[in-house]
Formats: C-alpha cells, structure tokens, sequence
C-alpha cells in the first residue's frame, strides 16, 4: 500500500488527505460519531480506509497479511474473510461456467485415455 494518510481538523469537521491530497471530508451534522472528537473521528476513518486498501491489497495478490501493521492484521483478516463469504454469494459468471465445462472436458479426456489403456 503506497498510500499516506493524514488528516487536517477543521472549525465544522475535518479533512482526510491521501497523499497530500484532499479525499474526504466530513463536516457537522454528518461527522460518524458525535460522542468523540473530530481528531478521534478522522482516525478511525483513516483506520477504516488503511484496513480496505490492506484488504485489496491481498485480495488482488499484491501483499500477504504478513506486510499488514501488526495492529491491523487481525481486523483485516476479519475484513478479507467477509470478502469471501460475500462472494459465495454472488451468481456465477459466464467464466465460472466456461471453465468448469472446462474441467469436465479435461476429466472426460483423462477417463478416455485411462479406459482405452485398460481395453488395450
């Protein structure tokens, strides 16, 4: 993850910065939680942004959980596993079909040629 989160408190809120650059902002009345600071608020936020992309991340191959902080691996651990059953979920696709009609067709061939030693 090559992103640097920081975050810049406001008069009404606050801004979350990826990079330098402005992403986020959250201003009153729609700050998540009103029984902490605007600071406390913009930490969690970063937190939850940090855990997403650690998520992607390994979800698309580009880290292990090993890379994760230490202090975010069991929350993204959590993370990726909701990813997974999510995905039970879904429907199959067109490429889910395509390859197991794959598959069988590899097996097929594969009982064939065993069949056809053994008839020989």
């Amino acid at each position: 993850m090559n992103k640097n989160y920081t975050y810049e408190v406001t008069k009404d809120g606050y801004f979350i910065l990826e990079n330098g650059t402005k992403v986020r902002h959250q201003y009153e009345p729609y700050i998540p939680n009103h029984n902490i600071s605007y600071e406390e608020n913009a930490k969690l936020q970063i937190k939850g942004m940090q855990i997403n992309d650690y998520t992607t991340d390994i979800i698309n191959k580009k880290i292990t959980i090993e890379d994760v902080p230490e202090e975010l691996q069991e929350e993204v651990k959590v993370s990726i596993k909701k990813y997974e059953e999510e995905q039970k979920r879904q429907p199959a696709t067109k490429e889910d079909y395509e390859k197991l009609q794959s598959n069988i067709t590899d097996i097929e061939l594969a009982l064939a040629e065993i069949y056809e030693s053994e008839v020989q």
